[in-house]
């Protein structure tokens, strides 16, 4: 089976704005993006299992580099500013039996950067 986790700012603003302006909330994407975070911890720590991570990279930024980084245990918030760039992103996490992989788009990448993230 086959899970998911998707971040898309503006999917989340279509879907959030009329709650939150119902009911007077004035921060429309942190309550989103701790959810996001919060999840993907969990699913972190179901791969490593103590151990850390293998990220591999493929087709990267604007130059399309592969790569890969080795990373200890760390949550999900952690996680993302470590593999991912520091720009606006859309992201979608699919979490596997054995593995995380994610497909992330930004400026220099919009059609689609991706990375497979194992246990070391």
């Amino acid at each position: 089976m086959i899970e998911t986790i998707i971040w898309d700012t503006s999917d989340i603003i279509q879907h959030q704005a009329e709650y939150l302006r119902e009911e007077n909330h004035h921060d429309l994407l942190s309550f989103e993006w701790e959810y996001v975070c919060d999840s993907l911890t969990e699913w972190l720590e179901e791969i490593s299992k103590g151990n850390g991570f293998h990220v591999e990279g493929r087709k990267l930024g604007w130059m399309n580099r592969d790569g890969y980084l080795e990373l200890g245990d760390c949550d999900g918030r952690e996680f993302l500013a470590k593999v991912l760039p520091n720009t606006e992103c859309t992201f979608k996490i699919e979490k596997h039996a054995d593995r995380l992989e994610i497909k992330n788009s930004h400026h220099d990448s919009p059609t689609g950067e991706f990375y497979t993230i194992t246990a070391k």
